[in-house]
């Protein structure tokens, strides 16, 4: 837990360091790249939104079909800066792609390991060696645009009391948390996740629900949060119910409130 606050703090140092402007209430100018990547003979756009102002935090927004999180993230980076990577697939969850004459659909929060791949190949169309191969080469075109000092922020909505923040304190999800904080004064379906101990012990100070991913034996789904947490690096997926803009927002500024505690925190230790 030690490593994980102060390689959380190197992350802030580095931002800090790069930038000390402070933040004023208009909206930070944006310019918007928009990438393509070829699985097999279908194209995939992939957007990277860059607001004017530094930041250590680089968000993800991977389902297309979950627009209060991509909204919510826009609307904080608006007033922070930062960037912003999400795949646009006409506002379908799943990513369909043709390849030999043949179709495969997969998850793309599900392609960060081979395992993964495999497993999303299975449950929504069917494995295949060279399938694998594709959207492994798109993994890796994803990862190669969140930058190394990067805060990693991913943004997702789930569906009513289908998935929750109680959803990680009973099988399996229970087996691989290290702490739970819940709430109960506010809903179930908007939490925090984060593979980073400081991170999530702020949010248990400020009464959220909030999850501390274990750092043991994980099930390797394929996902960003698997993905970062063997790595030792601090993630964070902010979560909320479909349609709970605010909830989501107020969730995002709460990690600003934390950069600035780790600022405070950084010039005390001088």
């Amino acid at each position: 837990m030690v490593l994980r606050f102060y390689s959380l703090l190197f992350f802030c140092i580095v931002w800090l360091s790069a930038c000390t402007q402070p933040l004023t209430t208009e909206k930070h100018a944006l310019v918007t790249d928009t990438l393509t990547y070829s699985l097999g003979n279908t194209p995939v756009s992939v957007i990277l939104r860059k607001y004017n102002g530094s930041s250590p935090l680089f968000y993800v927004h991977l389902h297309d079909s979950e627009s209060t999180a991509e909204q919510s993230a826009i609307a904080i980076l608006e007033q922070y800066g930062g960037q912003l990577l999400s795949i646009d697939n006409k506002e379908q969850r799943n990513i369909s792609f043709q390849l030999n004459n043949h179709h495969f659909t997969f998850d793309p929060n599900r392609i960060f390991s081979d395992v993964g791949i495999a497993a999303t190949l299975k449950h929504l169309s069917k494995q295949d060696t060279k399938a694998i191969k594709e959207i492994s080469g798109f993994a890796q075109f994803i990862l190669s645009h969140i930058p190394d000092t990067a805060i990693v922020v991913a943004v997702h909505n789930n569906t009513d009391e289908r998935f929750s923040v109680l959803s990680y304190n009973t099988p399996p999800l229970k087996d691989e948390t290290a702490a739970i904080n819940i709430n109960d004064r506010h809903d179930i379906d908007d939490f925090v996740l984060t593979t980073d101990s400081a991170v999530y012990n702020f949010y248990k100070k400020e009464k959220m629900n909030a999850i501390l991913q274990s750092d043991g034996t994980l099930t390797d789904d394929g996902s960003l949060s698997i993905f970062f947490g063997k790595k030792r690096r601090p993630y964070i997926n902010v979560e909320t119910q479909h349609g709970h803009g605010l909830q989501q927002v107020t969730l995002l500024e709460k990690l600003y409130q934390y950069l600035n505690f780790e600022k405070k925190f950084f010039a005390e230790n001088q």
